[in-house]
């Protein structure tokens, strides 16, 4: 508190207890303190505040008009300085989140619904887009995290990975491969493939052929324009085979199977990144829940488990206080 604010707290609560004496035990200071505080106020502003005597003291006229003028203004600032402490210590506020199109992982529904629950005055804010664009947005502070798929640094950027999903082949359910449980890459080769371009679907496709242990390199792809739904529907159609991360199974599309890969790469990483720079309070409490989950879970859940499971799992990693 600065000097004239501590002077203005000593003058409205002597005006309250109608003594010096009784002042300064409430505000457990020295009566002494209170005394030279609302002395060097009086001098400051050119007139006297109270009158004194043996009983103790009361407002002059003056005083009494200058007080009324001043408890709104010291009501306001007592808000606002509660307000700031309130937003220090992410009680309030709003983190933002991007997320590219829908994440289908139930860790990170689970990771926002318990950060949800236990933060309800702070909103979280989501909005859909591109790997790319969600670095370039929390570089400009314009969104606070991102869950985007891939690992590995990040220019000006921090990093956590926070799961890992295996990596399915959808195929008409007439095509020969589903007669094997398991694809490899090689059977792929000649295979025509259908992309989405659209956000994930091409960071999916990207991270595989980019990965410097691909047993394979696919020859026939066919990019789309079109969401994971419809891509699955193409494939229903006999359009191609579509090559997707384990949590869109669950999606329901009649005519389709599902057969993981072997092989190199058969997994893909979904991260956080965030800015080392934002000092958003209300981040570094949503990075804390999300890291305790992995800590607890050390990246082995993944959506193809129950719900119960990672429920009973969340349950488990935040028993402790």
């Amino acid at each position: 508190m600065t000097d004239k604010l501590r002077q203005f707290c000593y003058a409205i609560t002597a005006s309250e207890s109608k003594s010096f004496r009784r002042a300064a035990e409430i505000l457990q200071v020295r009566q002494s303190s209170i005394s030279r505080g609302i002395r060097n106020l009086e001098d400051e502003l050119g007139v006297s505040l109270f009158e004194r005597s043996h009983k103790g003291v009361r407002l002059t006229d003056a005083g009494d008009e200058v007080l009324q003028r001043l408890r709104p203004a010291l009501e306001q600032i007592e808000v606002a300085r509660k307000t700031a402490t309130e937003f220090g210590t992410a009680k309030i506020g709003t983190v933002r989140v991007g997320i590219s199109t829908s994440v289908p992982n139930i860790i990170f529904h689970e990771i926002v619904k318990y950060y949800a629950d236990k933060h309800p005055l702070i909103e979280i804010d989501f909005c859909s887009g591109r790997r790319q664009d969600h670095i370039t947005a929390i570089r400009e502070h314009r969104i606070d995290i991102a869950i985007v798929l891939g690992d590995g640094q990040v220019r000006d950027c921090e990093t956590k990975e926070l799961w890992r999903e295996r990596i399915n082949v959808i195929l008409p359910e007439r095509h020969p491969l589903t007669a094997s449980q398991n694809i490899s890459w090689s059977e792929l080769v000649y295979e025509t493939i259908v992309v989405s371009n659209c956000a994930i679907g091409w960071e999916l496709y990207e991270y595989i052929v980019n990965h410097k242990e691909i047993d394979a390199r696919l020859q026939k792809i066919v990019p789309r324009s079109v969401v994971i739904e419809a891509l699955l529907s193409l494939v229903s159609w006999g359009q191609g085979l579509a090559i997707i991360s384990e949590g869109w199974k669950a999606i329901e599309v009649p005519g389709i199977v599902s057969r993981p890969l072997k092989g190199k790469p058969n997994s893909v990483p979904f991260s956080i990144v965030w800015s080392p720079r934002n000092d958003n309070p209300a981040l570094r409490r949503f990075i804390g829940v999300a890291q305790k989950f992995v800590g607890s879970f050390r990246c082995e859940l993944s959506c193809s488990r129950s719900k119960n499971e990672v429920r009973g799992a969340r349950q488990h990693a935040f028993a402790r206080p």
